[in-house]
């Protein structure tokens, strides 16, 4: 497994969740990239290419809040979810 921060090189679309893994306190989530890589990542990390931080992680999905450039140049934040994989 890779830690986290690997995963700001891929698109969003790219990830999938693969399921949770709850060690004591911490809650980290896996997921794989196209090439079948397992990363994990928690609260506070970053995926995707938009500065997408993870902002909570449920059993079956994951909370991210992008930053966005809109069409006037301005940034804005998006939410977003990655869905854990059937």
């Amino acid at each position: 497994t890779h830690n986290g921060e690997d995963v700001e090189n891929y698109e969003l679309d790219s990830l999938r969740m693969a399921g949770v893994l709850e060690n004591l306190d911490n809650l980290w989530a896996i997921i794989t990239d196209q090439t079948g890589v397992v990363h994990r990542v928690s609260v506070g990390n970053y995926v995707g290419r938009n500065f997408g931080k993870i902002t909570n992680i449920q059993d079956d999905r994951i909370d991210i809040r992008e930053i966005i450039k809109d069409g006037q140049g301005r940034y804005e934040e998006r939410a977003a979810t990655l869905a854990l994989s059937e």
